[in-house]
């Protein structure tokens, strides 16, 4: 599962849940601008800023659109 951090009139925020949405991938979106806890976790890797998607399975992190390494997370789930 990843989760993704996202917040309102975010551009790269609205590629990364479409993204995830299109690849089938098990996600939960969390919106930092009404879930301080979601915005705190952020703030503890040292994010300040959103699309935020984490792997839950392996702690992996990044910020940004990144559909190449999100298609790479879906290959792995079919693997």
């Amino acid at each position: 599962m990843i989760e993704i951090y996202t917040q309102p009139a975010c551009g790269p925020c609205i590629g990364v849940k479409g993204k995830a949405k299109s690849l089938g991938l098990d996600h939960k979106v969390f919106d930092v601008t009404q879930d301080p806890d979601a915005y705190e976790r952020l703030l503890a890797l040292g994010y300040t800023g959103t699309p935020v998607t984490i792997n839950t399975a392996t702690g992996e992190h990044w910020k940004g659109f990144d559909p190449d390494r999100m298609a790479a997370l879906a290959q792995d789930k079919a693997a």
